[in-house]
C-alpha cells in the first residue's frame, strides 16, 4: 500500500494492479511444484492487504467492484497464509460473493476467471 500517496492512488489504479496479480497467480499456479512466487512475494503484505479490504466501506458501484476483486485475490492467498481454524479462505470468497450479487442486482457485469466468484 502506497501510504505516502494515498490520495493520488485511484481505484482504477488498483483494479489493474489486481488484474496483474490474478494473472500472475492464474500462470504461478497452474503447475504446483513449489510455492509460486507471486505467493512468496505477498505473504509479508497478507495482513496489509487484508486490512485494507475489510476497510472498505463506501458501497458506490466502482469501490464495491475492487473490495470484491480483493476479496477474491485474499481468498487464494489465505489459503496457504491464513490460519485453517480461521476459515479467512471461505469468509474472504463469501465476502466477494455477496459484493457480486449486490453488483450484479446494479445490473453490472462481472469479469469471469477462476479467481471470481
Amino acid at each position: 500500500l502506497n501510504t505516502e500517496n494515498e490520495a493520488s492512488v485511484t481505484i482504477a489504479i488498483r483494479m489493474n494492479a489486481l488484474s496483474i496479480m490474478v494473472s500472475e497467480l492464474r500462470n504461478a499456479t497452474s503447475s504446483m511444484t513449489s510455492v509460486p512466487k507471486p505467493l512468496k512475494f505477498l505473504r509479508p503484505h497478507f495482513s496489509k492487504i487484508r486490512e485494507y479490504q475489510v476497510s472498505i466501506t463506501d458501497t458506490d458501484t466502482e469501490t464495491l467492484g475492487l473490495r470484491a476483486r480483493l476479496a477474491d485475490v485474499l481468498a487464494v492467498l489465505a489459503m496457504t497464509m491464513g490460519k485453517a481454524e480461521d476459515r479467512d479462505s471461505l469468509k474472504f470468497k463469501l465476502s466477494a460473493m455477496e459484493d457480486y450479487k449486490v453488483l450484479l442486482s446494479r445490473g453490472e457485469t462481472i469479469e469471469k476467471d477462476n479467481l471470481g466468484s
